[in-house]
């Protein structure tokens, strides 16, 4: 029953009042526990887990090789084996192009020292660019008696070329004489129109068109905080310097760009404080919106110790983890696993022609059939 005040005011219940209270306390604890649920279970939640098929095949042993191959890529015919061996010649580095059709076994159809150690094709076609003694060299298989032929001859130090995936342009960096600062340059793949194109980035990725650079480099961000996250800015053929793309707090490790609006990257992500390590690729929209697309439990904490080889013009990347060779297929959802390979150095090639993966192994280089 309920009682009156002085002033005839009815007082409530005092029931109602510890029903009230006894439900405010309850309703604080689901919040707090909710919140807490959330904090622990939020990776779970926000990676997605891409289904992974295991494979136990191994690879067939194509050419016989004793020393250590540093570099090393398939023409985009699937003919020609570009392989780059580590000081098979006076101290100097042998670039050597096999004939996988005619027979990988019977030694190199062509051969070169050079100082460098990198080379690609240019396009699909039977072109080759590397690097040597400070300069940037095309071969042209295509010509009668093929000749390497230098595309840059500069006072600077030139290096690493890139050409763009339909092979019009070759990216480069060089350092300019009396200079401790190294630039990107671009030219036409026959060596002309050459161009300053921006200042020198940690990682960098054509566009499939091949008329832009995207590059990404750690930052801090400015005020009391500095939060540190990595800068995703883009570069135009034609024209000079970085433009601003998109800002990520994730540490971004590779770029990949397969299709005009789907740029991808990857990144080491935890799953709550104490959680299992996984790595996160990352798909970044037109709109500049990111979105976690997929992620994998085979790199570990250290993605940086790992290179990722994409496929020409696909949705496949192949890469040698901790867990083994790992192809990840973007357009199936769905990673390819081959735990029992032995690649050593963690060196892959696509051969797109044979639907097959090259990797150096004991003994020389293997050929694996891709299911």
């Amino acid at each position: 029953m309920s009682t009156k005040t002085g002033r005839g005011e009815e007082r409530i219940p005092r029931r109602f009042l510890f029903i009230v209270i006894a439900m405010t306390a309850s309703c604080a604890v689901l919040v707090g526990l909710g919140y807490y649920i959330a904090s622990l279970f939020s990776g779970l939640i926000m990676i997605p887990r891409t289904r992974v098929e295991d494979f136990y095949e191994c690879g067939e042993l194509i050419l016989p090789l004793d020393q250590e191959v540093i570099t090393m890529q398939v023409s985009g015919g699937g003919d020609v084996l570009l392989v780059v061996i580590a000081g098979a010649a006076r101290g100097n580095n042998l670039l050597a192009l096999y004939d996988l059709e005619g027979g990988a076994a019977q030694g190199p159809f062509w051969q070169r020292e050079i100082s460098g150690f990198r080379a690609r094709w240019v396009g699909t076609e039977r072109r080759l660019a590397f690097e040597d003694g400070g300069d940037i060299w095309l071969l042209d298989l295509s010509a009668g008696e093929p000749a390497p032929v230098n595309l840059t001859s500069s006072e600077g130090f030139d290096e690493n070329p890139l050409p763009s995936p339909r092979g019009d342009f070759i990216l480069w960096t060089t350092s300019p004489p009396g200079s401790v600062a190294t630039e990107f340059w671009c030219m036409l793949s026959n060596g002309r129109e050459k161009g300053y194109l921006a200042p020198w980035q940690e990682m960098v990725a054509w566009s499939p068109a091949g008329d832009r650079v995207m590059s990404a480099s750690p930052t801090v961000s400015q005020g009391a905080e500095g939060e540190a996250g990595y800068l995703l800015q883009e570069a135009k053929v034609g024209s000079s310097g970085w433009y601003y793309y998109l800002r990520s707090e994730e540490e971004v490790r590779c770029l990949w760009w397969p299709a005009i609006d789907e740029l991808f990257f990857v990144a080491p992500r935890r799953l709550g404080e104490e959680g299992e390590m996984r790595a996160v690729w990352f798909k970044v929209e037109p709109s500049g919106r990111v979105l976690r697309e997929a992620s994998t439990d085979g790199l570990g904490a250290d993605v940086s110790s790992y290179v990722f080889y994409p496929e020409r013009g696909g949705k496949r990347i192949a890469y040698a983890g901790e867990k083994g060779l790992e192809i990840l297929d973007m357009g199936r959802e769905v990673i390819s696993r081959y735990p029992g390979l032995e690649i050593s150095p963690k060196i892959l090639a696509w051969r797109e022609a044979a639907e097959a993966l090259l990797y150096p192994g004991p003994g020389g280089i293997y050929q694996l059939p891709l299911r």
